[in-house]
């Protein structure tokens, strides 16, 4: 499997200015087509680093980003042409390319501009429709290709897309990278590893699960790197562990992939009929911008209240005073009586509620900050569940959000985790 390595160039990344983001679009693009990637480094703008990077890469692939402006910081060509024992040469598209590109802005194409037109002599130019500087490719003295790109993340995209991939198609990785992606909800990741444990012990070398877990979900990746001709020999071992995996974590299940929790859930509900309401507390109205944000969503979301206070808990949900001052707002009868009465109030199929202190204040010693009630209510009645969070406030709403989707979740599919 061929080996690559990538250099961000700019003194911007490293005092934290701009986040450094082309390296992980970049990743992504070369794990897919079967490179391992050996490392990614941030370097200055300064020519030492840069060609010290260069003298010391020894993939077969080395991918650089920025330093192709026209200000004088911006050095990376010039570093590039002494390294290469050549001269810098005006290159006629390159040129034509900004002046046009200048010219649907309205700006002149100034003398200091026109230096990004220049190009180590020998180097293949890559011209861009994006923006004004050019790329390059260039083969590596010591053996091996080096892309050069600039630093705008759109123009690194475009440029990887038009000369890059292609090129990495054409030219072959040796590699095959078969990765699969289940995604999970409800469970924290020590329970996945023990569920899990009995799998891992008989995975191979080159076979590799990773957990990787957000405050929303934990995805599962199971990741084979094997010689393209070898895939085919290794595919029915990986499908045994695929369906194995999805066997032992079940219950935790919500899609694969790039599904969205709220997505799924949405076309459950769709493909149903049903349409649920919102009575929210503690989220504010971030458990409907959730399910809103999902297109088609006017089909399947009736609509939502954010009852706040007390008053409104009684008034637009119809909650029981009794039951308001005998167990507090954050409590399983106030949350069950919350999503019946949304559920009745905006007659939808099912009711959804939450309730609880997001904090940093407001906790007691017996409902301290991170205390969350939540119920799901529909015709075949209505099912609670507590939790416990943080004090952060903002991960307590979001926590709080995801664990109210998985309550549906569970509710529509009658599934019981242990």
């Amino acid at each position: 499997m061929k080996t690559a390595e990538i250099f961000a160039i700019g003194d911007e990344l490293l005092i934290g200015r701009t986040l450094e983001t082309n390296a992980h679009r970049l990743a992504q693009g070369l794990y897919a087509r079967g490179m391992r990637l050996r490392q990614v480094r941030v370097i200055p703008d300064e020519a030492p680093a840069i060609r010290r990077c260069l003298e010391e890469c020894t993939a077969d692939l080395a991918i650089t980003t920025g330093g192709l402006g026209a200000t004088r910081d911006d050095c990376t060509r010039q570093t590039l042409a002494q390294w290469l024992g050549v001269t810098l040469v005006q290159h006629p598209e390159a040129l034509a390319r900004m002046q046009t590109y200048y010219a649907r802005r309205n700006r002149p194409l100034n003398p200091i501009s026109e230096q990004m037109s220049f190009v180590p002599q020998g180097a293949e130019v890559l011209l861009s429709d994006v923006g004004a500087a050019p790329g390059l490719r260039i083969d590596r003295p010591a053996g091996g290709v080096l892309f050069v790109l600039p630093g705008v993340p759109w123009e690194v995209d475009h440029l990887a897309e038009r000369y890059l991939w292609p090129w990495l198609e054409a030219h072959g990785t040796g590699g095959h990278v078969e990765q699969r992606v289940l995604r999970t909800v409800g469970a924290p990741e020590s329970k996945l590893a023990a569920l899990l444990a009995p799998l891992e012990d008989r995975l191979p070398p080159d076979l590799k699960l990773a957990y990787n877990p957000s405050l929303s979900s934990l995805d599962l990746r199971l990741v084979l790197h094997t010689a393209r001709e070898d895939w085919p020999l290794r595919q029915p071992q990986y499908e045994a562990l695929w369906a194995e995996l999805q066997e032992r974590v079940g219950p935790y299940i919500y899609g694969t992939g790039d599904d969205r929790l709220e997505g799924v859930l949405g076309d459950q509900l769709a493909t149903r009929g049903l349409r649920i309401a919102l009575a929210e507390s503690c989220t504010g109205g971030a458990l409907a911008a959730r399910l809103v944000s999902v297109a088609g969503a006017s089909a399947w979301v009736a609509g939502g209240v954010v009852a706040y206070s007390n008053e409104l808990k009684m008034e637009l949900l119809d909650v029981p005073q009794e039951l308001l001052r005998e167990h507090g707002a954050v409590s399983e009868p106030v949350a069950r009586a919350m999503a019946e009465g949304v559920r009745q109030r905006l007659g939808a199929d099912l009711g959804l509620s939450t309730t609880g202190i997001a904090g940093p204040d407001g906790g007691t010693p017996t409902k301290p900050v991170g205390t969350v009630w939540m119920a799901c209510a529909g015709a075949e009645g209505t099912m609670a569940r507590h939790h416990l969070f943080e004090r952060d406030r903002s991960r307590n709403i979001e926590r709080s959000v995801v664990a109210a989707l998985d309550l549906l979740r569970l509710y529509l599919t009658g599934v019981r985790p242990e």
